[in-house]
């Protein structure tokens, strides 16, 4: 590139240049530099248009007090001001000074003198004003001090006389003078009589001792404001003095330690007051007139009888269109002073400190909604936001349909604990219940009126659960309770700039008894079921297939293993009944009947899903130590063509048959061993493709909407374990039945069947395949050529093909002039006590062999296995020659028959009749020796890994990791079955392991 521009002509490196500069000027032109708004110094404001400090041009200018613009200095009037930096000032001829709005000159007047220094007026004494002009708004040119007299005072900006609080009237008998023995105590004058002696007051905050100015200021005010005066009715109180009175119990979170003490606080004096108080308020016993209502009196209604209420009549719905779809919830606020502010609807996130969208914060409040929002706040807007400087004080209620009737809603504080009382336990019998709550407090914490709270108090946690009543219907709720768990923000958390986490939630619950009842029945009766199956068919099948006369510890300890298979599948079909039924029903509804399991009554399906998992993986193990221990042995049928000729021309040894057809049929037998009817990657790949990309998994949210494609702007409720466990296990079942049809009708049919291939290789071959898959019991591949032989070249391989394709030959099967080359084996006992004896020194000699460690590589006169080669071959000859006089009946102490199994025989999966000298060659449907391959126990692998996904997704609640572990998990078991099926292979039919490919 440097060499390209060195070329270049001077005017073209010129023009380049002037380029390069421009687009460098264009990149930086967006680029700017801004200042703080408190770096500025004294002598600057802050432009607010182009984020600088600048200075004030004007003459006699300086910046404001706000110091976002300019103004005059002192002794200056302002002439002309439009708004921008500039201002035009002319100078107050002394001893004239600047007016208050700073439009014009004044004197100094009555009352007060110019202060040379700043030249402004002298502020006026105490109980005057500053007047400057008349009251038609002229300006009088003097400033005036004058004083407020008879019933005013001078208001807090101190430019005008008001008229101050009655008691002040009425106690100095017409001035705002509260002479002694009266108290001024909360801005209120009160006459020595009605303070009367006063009790020791316990001005604290919290449970550290922490004084509060705002509880010093005013409780004994409070406390007196609400006392009625002697012989006036309970009605004939300060209303405002006793919400405040209420307001200050609540900044103390409702403690009561001082119950019992001469020391009084605002919840004791609170409590004196409302036991005095004789008048209810409607026929709430626990709310008195004219006075707020706290606490829930439990001597009168214990807890368990305030949260089963059934008042609250709503007939609630997940129809979106009707009014009963919706948690109508509201509060009556009131200020930290007591007053009134109003009745509001808590939607518009009221009472949620997280905010979002309208829609989003709204959406807690749709029936049957389970909501949940957490966020991080900056701690430092607790004490610098000025939302957060106006204390509100709510008491909650449900609004009915009718917009008439109100019903109060309890509060339960996790923090209040005082002696007897502890709320953050689970014993409802130690809970005290309340009314008032405040979401942050940064009032109390003040030690003084004008300094910053030491520490600020908040709603960390804010929950809302509603409870549908049992047995109901009609979508009947008991009255819903709010849980509310406080926290602390310190100067030091301000100072650190902390993270303060809150959440709000509301959850919906029922009684699911009834449903754990009847699940409890179903895995009873199917558990019952399972080890009847267990006991009386599986086990039962293998003690005759293995000759087993008597029940002993190996037949219990078998019966015990082979339950394992059935009470997973037990367990499993239970859970995902339970959780069928949930998905099916929840979001279909409309008048609520059904809710889903909050999350600790989910706990029962999560043990029955986990007991399934551990059933299924013992089942696996079984599984898979059987199919690698089976006993099978391929019998050669070819026979030598003829004998080779020596040297001299005389009669040789007899030509030796060849071992290649035996192996290659070794090798394919080895291959098939973990071929499935399903392929785990189209499996998982569909689940994953229905579940996240189609959208199945948005049906899975614990909200009553039901979408395949969610909207953004709308609230989606959290996943429900349940749901997801439903939904997903639905799809991967479909998805495996429609592989399986697939596979079975169209692929085994019209495109490759292995297990026929496998046959016609063993009939090519001239090799039958002898498995024994317990001791007496077994599977038997018909290979024996129809031709005789199948050690020929390809000229008469093609002729014998053409001979069987024109029928010009024998069948294959096993008896003359049938096809049926496949059979179950029930066989003799003699016969297993010659394989045995021919077989087992080969195994004592291999296993000596591994346990002096001696080296597996083979060589000189031993095979891989450690076995001298000499006897492997003597008894591969030996048990060849056997098994074919066996299949041959030429063995005249030995035989068998073929027949057919019964009905209930091949729906059981046994044999009735017991062997004894003959043996009895079951026919079969082509391919029942896929019992000791996978491609037999499509269902026993499936499920394995429908539990393993399931259980993943409990933990990780993600499709993409359940598929990646569940992959992982049957490559594994592929894997493990591949390796130790072939050392089985190599160990079982003599044949060496080298030559399994």
């Amino acid at each position: 590139q440097h060499s390209k521009i060195a070329k270049m002509a001077p005017r073209t490196k010129i023009l380049f240049c002037l380029l390069l500069l421009n687009f460098y000027l264009a990149a930086a032109q967006f680029s700017i530099n801004y200042a703080a708004t408190d770096s500025c110094d004294a002598t600057q404001y802050y432009d607010v248009a182009s984020l600088s400090c600048e200075s004030c041009t004007g003459a006699n200018s300086e910046p404001s007090p706000g110091g976002f613009s300019c103004a005059c200095q002192a002794g200056f009037e302002l002439t002309a001001d439009i708004g921008s930096s500039q201002v035009t000032c002319a100078d107050c001829v002394a001893p004239a000074v600047t007016s208050e709005d700073g439009w014009g000159c004044v004197s100094c007047g009555a009352g007060t003198a110019v202060d040379p220094t700043t030249r402004r007026c002298n502020p006026c004494p105490a109980g005057q004003i500053a007047v400057e002009r008349a009251t038609n708004g002229t300006l009088t040119g003097q400033r005036d001090c004058v004083a407020c007299v008879g019933d005013t005072v001078p208001n807090a900006a101190g430019d005008r006389c008001v008229r101050c609080h009655q008691s002040f009237v009425e106690v100095s008998g017409g001035t705002c003078d509260c002479a002694t023995p009266n108290q001024v105590l909360g801005g209120i004058c009160f006459t020595s009589a009605k303070i009367g002696t006063s009790p020791p007051f316990d001005f604290t905050w919290d449970s550290d001792t922490r004084q509060s100015y705002y509880i010093e200021d005013y409780l004994q005010a409070a406390s007196l404001g609400c006392t009625p005066d002697t012989g006036a009715t309970d009605t004939q109180r300060n209303l405002t003095a006793c919400q405040l009175l209420g307001n200050l119990c609540v900044l103390r979170l409702y403690n009561r330690n001082n119950d019992g003490t001469s020391t009084e606080d605002g919840c004791t004096l609170y409590l004196t007051l409302r036991d005095d108080n004789g008048d209810n308020v409607g026929t709430v016993q626990d709310w008195k007139v004219a006075m707020p209502w706290l606490y829930y009196d439990h001597q009168l209604n214990d807890v368990s009888e305030v949260l089963s209420d059934t008042e609250i009549t709503t007939k609630f719905t997940f129809s979106a269109a009707s009014e009963s779809s919706k948690l109508a919830l509201v509060v009556a606020a009131y200020s930290l002073s007591g007053e009134f502010v109003g009745i509001k609807d808590v939607t518009g996130g009221l009472l949620q400190l997280c905010k979002d969208s309208t829609t989003r914060l709204d959406a807690a409040y749709v029936f049957g909604t389970t909501y949940s929002q957490s966020c991080q706040l900056n701690v430092q807007d607790f004490w610098n936001s000025s939302s957060y400087q106006q204390m509100e004080f709510y008491d909650m209620y449900y609004r009915y349909p009718d917009d008439s009737t109100l019903f109060a809603i309890p509060v339960l504080i996790t923090n209040v604990q005082y002696s007897g009382i502890d709320n953050s336990g689970s014993d409802q019998t130690r809970w005290q219940l309340v009314r008032r709550f405040f979401l942050v407090d940064s009032i109390g914490g003040k030690t003084a009126v004008d300094g910053d709270p030491q520490v600020v108090r908040y709603a960390s946690s804010f929950s809302i659960s509603v409870q549908l009543r049992a047995g109901n219907r009609e979508g009947e709720i008991y009255p819903p309770l709010v849980r509310i768990t406080y926290s602390e923000a310190s100067l030091d958390d301000y100072v650190a700039n902390a993270k303060a986490t809150v959440s709000f939630s509301v959850s919906y619950e029922m009684s699911t008894s009834t449903y754990e009842r009847d699940v409890q029945i179903a895995i009873g009766v199917l558990s019952a079921l399972a080890i009847l199956w267990a006991m009386f068919v599986s086990t039962s099948s293998w003690r005759r297939r293995i000759g087993a006369q008597m029940v002993d510890c190996t037949s219990l300890l078998k019966f015990i293993v082979l339950s394992f298979g059935p009470l997973g599948n037990a367990f499993f079909l239970v859970a995902m009944g339970a959780a069928l039924s949930w998905l099916l029903f929840f979001k279909r509804q409309d008048q609520v009947y059904l809710l889903l399991p909050t999350p600790a009554q989910e706990n029962t399906f999560i043990i029955y899903l986990s007991v399934a998992c551990g059933l299924k993986c013992l089942e696996m193990m079984h599984f898979l130590f059987t199919q690698m221990t089976i006993d099978i042995f391929f019998i050669d049928w070819e026979r030598p063509r003829g004998k080779t000729m020596d040297v001299e021309g005389g009669n040789g040894k007899s030509q030796s048959v060849s071992m290649w057809r035996t192996y290659f049929v070794a090798n394919e037998w080895n291959e098939i061993q973990t071929t499935r009817k399903s392929n785990t990657v189209f499996q998982l790949f569909a689940v994953l493709l229905f579940m996240n990309v189609v959208g199945f998994e948005n049906l899975t949210t614990t909200d009553p909407r039901g979408y395949l494609v969610t909207d953004s702007e709308q609230y989606v409720g959290g996943y429900s374990k349940l749901l997801r466990f439903g939904m997903m296990s639905t799809v991967y079942l479909v998805v495996a039945i429609v592989q399986w049809l697939f596979f079975t009708f169209f692929y085994e049919r019209f495109v490759e069947d292995k297990l026929g291939q496998f046959v016609d290789l063993c009939s090519m071959a001239n090799v039958s395949v002898f498995i024994m898959a317990n001791t007496h019991f077994g599977y038997y591949i018909h290979g024996r050529s129809v031709h005789g032989q199948a050690d020929t070249g390809i000229q008469e391989m093609y002729e014998m093909l053409v001979r069987e394709e024109e029928n010009r030959c024998g069948q294959r099967g096993l008896l003359p002039n049938t096809d049926n080359q496949t059979f179950e084996m029930s066989l003799p006992h003699k016969l297993r006590d010659q394989y045995d004896s021919i077989i087992k020194p080969l195994q004592q000699q291999a296993a000596a062999a591994r346990g002096q460690n001696r080296p597996r590589a083979g060589g000189g006169n031993t095979t891989s296995a450690g076995v001298d080669i000499n006897q492997q071959v003597d008894a591969y000859k030996k048990l060849n020659k056997y098994l074919a006089a066996f299949i041959d009946h030429s063995r005249p102490d030995i035989d068998y028959i073929v027949k057919d199994k019964m009905f209930l025989e091949r729906l059981l999966d046994m044999e009735f009749l017991e062997t004894t000298d003959k043996g009895n060659f079951y026919n079969d449907d082509g391919h029942s020796f896929d019992a000791v391959l996978f491609y037999g126990n499509e269902l026993v692998l499936l499920t394995f890994e429908l539990v393993v996904f399931s259980v993943v997704d409990l933990i990780g609640q993600s499709y993409v990791l359940d598929a990646v572990v569940t992959y992982l998990i049957s490559r594994f078991i592929s894997n493990l079955r591949d390796s130790g099926g072939r050392k089985n292979l190599a160990k079982k039919t003599l044949v060496d392991e080298r030559f399994l490919i």
